[in-house]
């Protein structure tokens, strides 16, 4: 509900921004500072066959991005950016704490585990986005073609996985297993403010060695985003 709550509020101020643009002032150093926010599918990919993606699982990201151009019409530039996401994945993978030693515990939910209603991973991060920047801009041109290929760092700074079903509500949060540094390819490519967006993420979700209480290893697991990018100046 927060993520849909974040997406419809950014779509309305940024309907209001565009209409608000004063296209009377020519900058000739004009710079693509811009506030963005992206709202992505996202997917677990490189894990073994047991997990299983079900439900719909979002991430948001939003933040701001410093425009350093490096040439002189001023439509190739550097981006480096500061911001935060958002993650949500609903998928069968339960974590918890074993009962005997407070040791935490992984283990896929088969249908013989009884049925659930919702085992959801969450966690949240602090992203520091890198482009490469092209586009189609002049002083003048506020929706032009772009194309924003580039690498993101990212830090987890909270998490929290929750099960409801047969077994009860169990919570789990600040998961140690996580690796808590992260960072993949991206790219942002369309025409004025909205564009199509991809994130490949080279790192592991989950430290090395890291398994299932029947020792199938999680640390290969890897996360894919794909979706929409939205930009204000």
């Amino acid at each position: 509900m927060f993520l849909r709550i974040s997406f419809l509020l950014f779509i309305s101020c940024y309907c209001v921004a565009q209409q608000v643009v004063d296209t009377s002032f020519v900058d000739n150093k004009y710079r693509e500072d811009q506030f963005f926010i992206i709202a992505t599918y996202s997917a677990l990919s490189n894990g073994p066959s047991s997990l299983k993606q079900n439900g719909f699982s979002t991430s948001v990201q939003f933040g701001f991005i410093r425009d350093f151009p490096i040439n002189k019409k001023r439509n190739i530039a550097i981006g480096l950016g500061l911001g935060m996401g958002l993650s949500s994945l609903n998928q069968n993978l339960l974590i918890y704490n074993q009962p005997s030693n407070n040791i935490t515990a992984f283990k896929f939910l088969e249908r013989n585990d009884g049925s659930y209603s919702r085992n959801k991973l969450n966690y949240t991060t602090l992203d520091l986005p890198v482009e490469f920047r092209w586009r189609t801009s002049t002083a003048k041109a506020y929706n032009f073609w772009r194309i924003y290929p580039g690498i993101k760092f990212s830090y987890i700074t909270s998490s929290r996985s929750k099960y409801v079903g047969d077994l009860g509500k169990i919570i789990l949060r600040d998961i140690e297993n996580f690796n808590a540094f992260q960072y993949g390819l991206t790219l942002s490519a369309g025409y004025s403010g909205v564009n199509l967006f991809m994130y490949y993420g080279f790192q592991s979700l989950f430290e090395s060695g890291t398994s299932t209480i029947d020792n199938i290893l999680l640390d290969q697991i890897i996360s894919l985003q794909f979706g929409l990018s939205f930009y204000i100046l």
